[in-house]
């Protein structure tokens, strides 16, 4: 019989030499080629590039584990083909402090992040410009000592050590922060009202006593930078007075604006007197401060929806002569059922104010 040549297999990868890789990184390679029935894969550092085989579609993963060089063997039929891998370190590309900058004296606590967060060394380095204000007492925690100079600065340096040379800095400066704010309350005002606020800021040498004031309902209420608010129409507004020194303390006052409603007219009346035929009748009020009308029309809820109309019989002195409807919608109705006389009135009720004006006890003569 004749012999057979046993054919030589040709082993090719989808990467070459040198693979660079950062830690942490993993990469696919494709074996290709002749006559690879069955081939070997191994890697002369686990430690630095671990490799998982996957044999039935002939290719195999490189996971970078540390830096490093490694070199990966493929094997098949006494034939082999090298895969140089090199690992790198991944570098430190920018540290990022999260606080403030406006501490009082004493322990506090700065917590740096490093970036990207799969960094391979993120051991930093903390300094100080100046020991005499601000220590560091651990680094790895991000703890300092801040002493008691009011009114002095220091500046942080916190350098990354994987040799990439990134740092960034923060400023310290030393203050006596603001613990609480009291305002003078004013709990309400007229429309067009003005006013200054005050507020008490504690400790009165609290080294930034600038507050930021601001309306949860300018529409209702503006309030300038230096706390004088000005009531443009009816409604409720919450002020609040925040420090800008960083404590965030903050105080807050709700105030109302009113109309200061105090007498109600019944709009289809005369001289206290009415007169009308059977029949239903649609009736409303206007309201007043003191000589100044402020609204008309209204059977039911005002146009701000802050004040609202009941109507009732105050007397019927002809056998329930009328009543006044009592389905929504219908309550301002008269209906004059038959001739005679009865007494009405109206009821507006502020809601801001919680308080009750009575129209005056209109009679109504009731004819055919």
């Amino acid at each position: 019989m004749p012999i057979v040549a046993e054919k030589t297999p040709v082993i090719n990868l989808s990467e070459t030499s040198p693979l660079k890789l950062a830690e942490g990184e993993s990469k696919e390679v494709i074996i290709s080629g002749e006559h690879i029935d069955k081939f070997e894969v191994k890697s002369s550092n686990v430690n630095v590039a671990s490799i998982n085989v996957d044999a039935k579609a002939k290719k195999f993963v490189i996971e970078a584990k540390t830096s490093g060089t490694a070199t990966i063997t493929v094997s098949s039929g006494g034939k082999t083909t090298e895969l140089e891998v090199q690992v790198s370190k991944i570098p430190v590309e920018r540290i990022e402090i999260e606080a403030q900058h406006n501490f009082q004296p004493g322990n506090q606590r700065l917590t740096a992040n490093v970036y990207p967060e799969n960094a391979s060394n993120k051991t930093l380095v903390w300094e100080s410009s100046d020991t005499q204000i601000v220590r560091i007492v651990n680094p790895q925690t991000g703890e300092i000592y801040i002493n008691p100079r009011y009114g002095a600065s220091a500046t942080l340096t916190i350098k990354a050590t994987d040799g990439s040379g990134v740092s960034t800095k923060h400023l310290i400066n030393v203050v006596k922060l603001v613990q609480n704010i009291t305002i003078l309350a004013i709990t309400q005002l007229g429309v067009g009202a003005n006013h200054n606020l005050q507020a008490t800021i504690e400790p009165h040498d609290a080294t930034n006593t600038t507050l930021n004031w601001e309306s949860s309902n300018p529409d209702v209420v503006s309030v300038d930078g230096q706390g004088k608010v000005t009531a443009l129409k009816e409604g409720r507004a919450t002020i609040t007075a925040q420090a800008t020194d960083g404590s965030f303390v903050s105080q807050s006052i709700e105030i109302k604006v009113v109309l200061g409603i105090n007498k109600v007219t019944i709009d289809q009346a005369q001289d206290k007197t009415m007169q009308i035929k059977k029949g239903k009748h649609p009736l409303s009020v206007s309201i007043w401060h003191n000589n100044e009308k402020k609204e008309q029309g209204i059977m039911d809820k005002s146009k701000s929806g802050f004040g609202s109309v009941s109507w009732q019989i105050v007397s019927n002195n002809s056998d329930k002569a009328a009543v006044f409807g009592w389905k929504d919608g219908e309550k301002h109705i008269l209906d004059a059922i038959k001739t005679g006389t009865v007494t009405i009135k109206a009821v507006y009720y502020d809601s801001l104010t919680g308080e009750h004006i009575d129209s005056d006890v209109i009679t109504v003569n009731i004819e055919n």
